[in-house]
């Protein structure tokens, strides 16, 4: 009868321990994914706010432009490998 009460014993303790281990697996893999989200958002407020930031409107006086001076977008790139 002894055996029978420390094997329901310890089959309730591994039992209890295997679900402890799991709720506090599930609970970091959430805080994990909201902390994810919340670093995608800030990452992303802070890309908009530097693009708006930088962001300017150049005006080329007549004079610049009668001497042939224009602006556009320019890329550069090597051939080497």
């Amino acid at each position: 009868m002894k055996n029978l009460i420390l094997l329901l014993f310890l089959a309730t303790i591994t039992f209890s321990c295997t679900r402890v281990k799991e709720k506090t697996k599930e609970t970091i893999n959430e805080s994990g994914e909201i902390v994810g989200k919340s670093t995608s958002e800030f990452i992303k407020g802070v890309s908009d706010g530097v693009k708006e930031s930088l962001a300017c409107e150049i005006i080329l006086s007549e004079n610049i432009r009668t001497q042939g001076l224009s602006y556009g977008k320019t890329e550069v790139t090597s051939n080497s490998k």
